[in-house]
């Protein structure tokens, strides 16, 4: 079912070449792809987002003392970093906060995406640090694709979508994309908005 489905999809791209095109999914039970709302595939064309990524499945310390990926968490990582690569997401730039694990990941989307900028390890995206100062840093004309960790992904979605981290809004998966987006309002205040996901598992 995968397969057919993937097909589909690149006749999509094809026939919409250098357009918009909404591509429509319920959610279906297949590995790899969890879409369960609209994503806007933009081919050609300019978009803004933010891109988090939760780093992929660490192999246990007794095994790996500096916590790298996994056998199965790299290639997890690549699956959906392939299925990110048929999409086209646009991503610019990719940035980790220097964990082995995060670093790996990053490395993964990067040879997958063909990014030519390369990867940069950044500060305050630590797992326990302030959201809120790297939220104020945020430019979404630079769809960047944030590698990170649990709980700062997951408070930094909760805060930029409804100003509190205390509202959890969505649940994070090792290696899963969250693509947030940004609209001003009337009174030109940030509105940010999950606009699509793309998850290992719907379970």
């Amino acid at each position: 079912m995968a397969t057919d489905i993937f097909d589909a999809v690149g006749e999509l791209l094809t026939h919409h070449e250098k357009k918009f095109t909404d591509f429509k999914t319920e959610a279906v039970d297949i590995p790899y792809v969890y879409v369960p709302f609209s994503i806007k595939l933009v081919i050609g064309g300019s978009s803004m987002a933010l891109f988090l990524v939760q780093h992929g499945l660490s192999a246990p310390k007794d095994i790996d003392p500096e916590k790298g990926l996994s056998d199965f968490g790299r290639e997890e990582t690549n699956r959906i970093a392939q299925v990110a690569k048929m999409y086209k997401i646009p991503v610019q730039k990719i940035v980790h906060s220097g964990k082995n694990r995060a670093e790996q990941t990053a490395s993964v989307f990067h040879e997958a995406l063909a990014l030519e900028t390369p990867m940069e390890k950044i500060s305050g995206i630590q797992p326990m640090d302030d959201f809120r100062s790297f939220a104020a840093t945020i430019n979404p004309k630079e769809n960047l694709m944030v590698v990170g960790h649990m709980p700062f992904m997951e408070r930094l979605v909760s805060f930029l979508t409804t100003g509190t981290e205390n509202c959890r809004v969505f649940k994070f998966q090792n290696s899963g994309i969250v693509c947030l987006d940004m609209e001003r309002g009337e009174d030109n205040e940030a509105d940010w908005f999950i606009k699509w996901t793309l998850n290992p598992n719907i379970s």
